[in-house]
């Protein structure tokens, strides 16, 4: 979750004069990374479960937000 927060603070709450883009694109990186890992580690045949019901909760915060997107290039993490 923090990853995602510190997303949001660089790029929207801090003042525009304080922001640093290459923090913003390492924690970028960072999410994509947890998406590459999420789509990999989520096995569709287990039944549901409360970290199935966490992780959607956490892709609906980032996709509220308007953070880095996970529905086009990660598809099994929509399904």
């Amino acid at each position: 979750m923090r990853r995602r927060i510190a997303i949001r603070w660089e790029t929207v709450r801090r003042p525009e004069h304080l922001r640093l883009p290459a923090l913003a694109a390492g924690y970028t990186e960072k999410l994509v990374a947890s998406y590459d890992w999420l789509e990999a580690a989520l096995d569709p045949e287990t039944p549901l479960h409360v970290g199935h019901i966490s992780v959607a909760t956490a892709l609906d915060w980032l996709e509220f937000r308007d953070l880095p997107g996970f529905r086009t290039s990660h598809p099994k993490l929509t399904e």
